[in-house]
């Protein structure tokens, strides 16, 4: 990883670069669950509070060159009893930016705060046929957990997503 580039904790002030970061990411791959589309209706205000309410656990990562959000990491904690030890992770990284080592320092990064967070096991889920992501996350002891078909509609064509699971 390039020595300017710095993952850190997304504060509020964040917000509007972490929309940009996410339209951007959103248009240039197929592997996410979004677009920019899916973003229109997002505000600056709404994306501000949503990154306080992370700083706790600093569940909320990005990684910056300059100015720039440049990729992110997060993971979401279970509202009930029974799943608040279980954490959902979420990672993604500008295109340009890919093999530079950057996927790898946040989620280096988001494990090491999920396990200060309490959190015991992270799941993830990827297309199955993104093979650099489940490379990625093999590397760092995710364990294949299941399939299920359809998960994806990109077109017309369906693709399968893979469960994957790290206990931590």
């Amino acid at each position: 990883m390039q020595e300017n580039i710095i993952i850190r904790a997304a504060t509020e002030q964040d917000a509007e670069a972490v929309i940009a970061h996410m339209k951007m990411i959103g248009d240039e791959t197929d592997n996410l669950t979004f677009d920019s589309k899916a973003l229109e209706g997002l505000t600056v205000a709404t994306e501000a509070s949503f990154l306080k309410s992370q700083q706790e656990r600093a569940s909320f990562l990005i990684a910056v060159d300059g100015n720039e959000v440049i990729g992110s990491a997060n993971f979401s904690i279970g509202g009930r009893k029974r799943i608040r030890h279980v954490g959902e992770l979420g990672i993604a990284v500008q295109k340009k930016y890919w093999g530079q080592g950057i996927g790898s320092a946040l989620l280096e990064r988001v494990i090491a705060n999920a396990k200060a967070a309490g959190i015991r096991k992270l799941n993830l889920t990827v297309r199955s046929d993104n093979q650099e992501a489940i490379r990625l996350y093999k590397k760092f002891g995710f364990c294949h957990e299941g399939t299920t078909s359809r998960m994806f509609c990109i077109g017309n064509q369906w693709i399968c997503g893979e469960y994957f699971g790290l206990e931590l």
